[in-house]
């Protein structure tokens, strides 16, 4: 057999074949996890202000005072004269808001505008004669419309007929509609003797004395 002869020379390279057909998509993963939050950031500059709202409902000053410094004896309640007459006004501001115009001969209190009104009221007084054996406390309280305000009774004592007057307080927030009458009555069962003159002093005390300030005004 003969020797196989020498390797001859690399054909030309045949041309690109055709591309073959692109098989199906395969089927999406699931979702990874959620990572963890960040850190937070540092905050922002601050914006501008905002405009300005509509006004509240607010409070226009509003009030009273009433006093008196005459004698006079108040009746036990039921009576004709139970209620306390005011005969001087102190300050009133607002005064298209109050009818004051016979505190002097009624006692009578008159309201104008719905509100929330605190009221307070302070008598310096002692039981007339003939004071009772055992000695009874006195009290007095706001009426609204001729119905006693709940809250607003306080009581004094007199230990004995040669005593100056004892004082009595009392100080109660209330809704008071337009056209209501508040006095301040006796609400116990003697005669209560109202002195400006008492022992020491030079000028006449305040016998009594009432207070009402607009806290909020309703519609």
């Amino acid at each position: 057999m003969c020797p196989p002869g020498p390797r001859g020379p690399q054909g030309l390279q045949g041309p690109v074949g055709t591309q073959g057909l692109q098989g199906p998509e395969g089927a999406q993963g699931q979702a990874g996890a959620i990572g963890a939050a960040g850190p937070q950031g540092a905050d922002g500059a601050m914006g501008p202000a905002g405009p300005q709202g509509p006004a509240g409902p607010g409070v226009v000053p509003s009030f009273f005072s009433v006093y008196s410094s005459i004698a006079a004896t108040v009746g036990a309640y039921g009576s004709a004269t139970q209620t306390v007459l005011l005969d001087k006004i102190s300050t009133v501001y607002a005064a298209s808001d109050y009818d004051l115009s016979s505190t002097a001969v009624d006692g009578k209190m008159v309201f104008k505008k719905h509100g929330i009104y605190l009221l307070n009221w302070t008598l310096q007084g002692a039981i007339a004669p003939p004071v009772p054996s055992p000695i009874q406390p006195w009290s007095f309280g706001f009426f609204l419309n001729g119905v006693l305000v709940p809250g607003s009774i306080y009581s004094g004592f007199t230990d004995n007929t040669n005593n100056d007057p004892t004082t009595a307080n009392a100080e109660i927030a209330i809704e008071i509609f337009p056209g209501q009458v508040l006095t301040m009555q006796n609400t116990c069962v003697s005669n209560i003797a109202l002195n400006p003159s008492v022992g020491g002093s030079v000028f006449p005390i305040t016998v009594a004395t009432v207070n009402a300030q607009l806290l909020l005004s309703l519609p």
